[in-house]
């Protein structure tokens, strides 16, 4: 009999997703670009995150307090994020749902050049 490995769709290595990838911002002069990827696991959303600048020192954003997720009618805080620092950083901003969304909207408020990004899945 083969051995078959069991499916990690689903776990912490291998989410899942039906979400795509969004952008805003550049890594212009005094701008930041954000990359945001969404995936479910059980009953928390996990927001996987990137962002770039040239010129703009990230260390000053705090995401727990600048990040707003918007589903089924309820507004959630992160409850729990990634520190930034330098031009570069990547991490998670994770949201603990307690229910499977599928349409939802995400602000994140007081990153240069545009102060109010907002992505709609």
């Amino acid at each position: 009999m083969l051995w078959k490995p069991k499916s990690l769709k689903g776990t912490a290595a291998q989410p899942t997703t039906n979400f795509e990838t969004k952008s805003t911002g550049s890594t212009g002069n005094e701008d930041v670009q954000i990359d945001l990827t969404p995936y479910e696991s059980g009953n928390q959303l996990t927001l996987k995150l990137t962002a770039n600048t040239h010129s703009v020192d990230l260390s000053q954003f705090n995401l727990k307090e600048m990040v707003t997720l918007e589903a089924e009618g309820e507004t959630y805080k992160p409850s729990s994020s990634p520190s930034l620092s330098g031009h570069h950083a990547s991490g998670n901003i994770v949201f603990n749902t307690n229910t499977n969304i599928k349409r939802f909207k995400i602000t994140i408020q007081g990153i240069q050049k545009t102060n109010q990004r907002v992505f709609t899945w």
